[in-house]
């Protein structure tokens, strides 16, 4: 089994449990949209060492606890989007060392806090639109070397420090449309940028 499109299996999941999925390693995609999960234990996606996509978009889920994705070493797009996600845990994204896509659009999230993008070495795209971002902490954006494209669009943002975007030094698309931004001076310090929304 290389897909699965978890309606066909399953109705109305909640919660996914610790091993979840354990005896599921040839899985490649996995399908979890429109449920009604609204909790995922750490250690739930153990041994889905094959999967490349995850896609869980509206869904419920509030919270991103420590380790909840540990054991997805492959996974290249994780699609959070559409949710009510208003924390993540430091550690929350925790082994996804090959991440290229993360889609975390329409939640609720107020902060990210420091340490929670720093796990993603091989990041191209991140998409954050419709969430309730005021600001950013300088560091925020750190060892995302390889990030092309950053979609900040329709948030709170009203100021951004000189140097939070200063370590990306692949950016090549920024979108900060619809906030309340006044000054972008310093954007012109992000050395590769093409494309500003």
């Amino acid at each position: 089994l290389r897909y699965l499109d978890s309606k066909s299996v399953f109705q109305n999941i909640k919660s996914l449990n610790q091993n979840y999925f354990q005896d599921l390693y040839s899985l490649s995609t996995l399908n979890l949209s429109e449920h009604n999960l609204e909790t995922v234990e750490a250690n739930a996606f153990v041994g889905l060492k094959k999967l490349t996509f995850l896609i869980m978009k509206n869904n419920k889920l509030k919270i991103i606890k420590n380790q909840t994705f540990i054991g997805l070493k492959s996974l290249d797009t994780l699609d959070l989007s559409y949710n009510l996600i208003n924390n993540i845990s430091v550690d929350g994204f925790k082994g996804l060392k090959n991440l290229k896509i993360l889609n975390l659009n329409n939640n609720c999230l107020n902060v990210i806090k420091l340490g929670i993008l720093q796990n993603f070495p091989q990041l191209k795209s991140l998409f954050l639109r419709n969430n309730n971002l005021s600001q950013f902490v300088l560091g925020s954006f750190s060892n995302l070397y390889e990030l092309e494209s950053l979609d900040l669009y329709n948030n709170r943002i009203s100021r951004l420090s000189m140097n939070v975007f200063l370590t990306l030094r692949g950016l090549v698309k920024l979108n900060l449309g619809q906030n309340r931004l006044i000054d972008l001076n310093h954007i012109s310090l992000i050395k590769n940028l093409k494309k500003l929304l």
